[in-house]
């Protein structure tokens, strides 16, 4: 595996949680949907873990991507999808919670196209005896994307997701990357009583204003910008 350095990619300016909302509601007056954002998103996520892993061409580089019910999720859907289309990965998605919860439209619409994809095992973690599968599943990747909560979560992870958070981090080997913000951390203060410990975090547009306080940095990692087209 490629060595990782800790090296933060920060150009812009952090946000709080409502920043973020408010900047993306005047990408939408611009008419860049929602769904071209988490397009974007993703498309983003795997560039990056493709250009990490990409020169493994003899041989193939399982990655998970776990996923929660919300937009996050629908990131790490997308994701999914943008990198089975090179044939050196070993795709697993799994989803943190019923498929019957996903709220937001545009992450229904990316779980209905990547369940018609056959090249991706999908997992549903739906009740907690299930969270022996995703325990299973995940020691023996290379890389784990993460997606379970974003900016919008506050307080306590609780029942599957914090037995997913808690899996995540007792796995040593698999890169870990988070998507947006580290899963079960506050976005504006950057508390988490369970968080995802990120070696990357990926985040869409700017870092999250939590993300840089002292406990956001120990759960962060490396933080990387990503482009999701949104042109100020």
């Amino acid at each position: 595996m490629r060595k990782h350095q800790n090296l933060d990619i920060i150009l812009r300016t952090p946000v709080s949680a409502s920043e973020m909302r408010a900047i993306e509601d005047e990408g939408q007056k611009l008419g860049i949907s929602k769904l071209i954002m988490m397009e974007n998103a993703g498309n983003s996520i795997a560039n990056y873990v493709h250009n990490l892993f990409g020169r493994h061409r003899n041989s193939l580089v399982k990655i998970v991507a776990i996923a929660g019910t919300g937009n996050n999720g629908g990131d790490v859907f997308v994701a999914a999808r943008h990198l089975s289309y090179w044939p050196i990965y070993t795709l697993s998605v799994v989803l943190v919670g019923s498929e019957n919860d996903i709220h937001a439209e545009e992450a229904k619409i990316n779980w209905r196209i990547l369940s018609q994809i056959p090249k991706i095992k999908k997992l549903v973690i739906d009740t907690q005896t299930k969270l022996d599968l995703f325990d299973k599943e995940i020691p023996n990747s290379i890389a784990l994307i993460i997606g379970i909560f974003g900016t919008g979560f506050k307080g306590t992870p609780r029942d599957l997701q914090l037995g997913a958070i808690m899996g995540i981090n007792r796995v040593k080997k698999p890169l870990k990357i988070s998507v947006d913000i580290p899963s079960g951390m506050e976005a504006d203060s950057g508390i988490s009583n369970h968080a995802v410990k990120s070696d990357v975090t990926i985040t869409m547009y700017a870092p999250k204003k939590g993300m840089l306080t002292p406990n956001g940095r120990k759960k962060a990692g490396k933080i990387v910008e990503a482009n999701i087209g949104l042109p100020f």
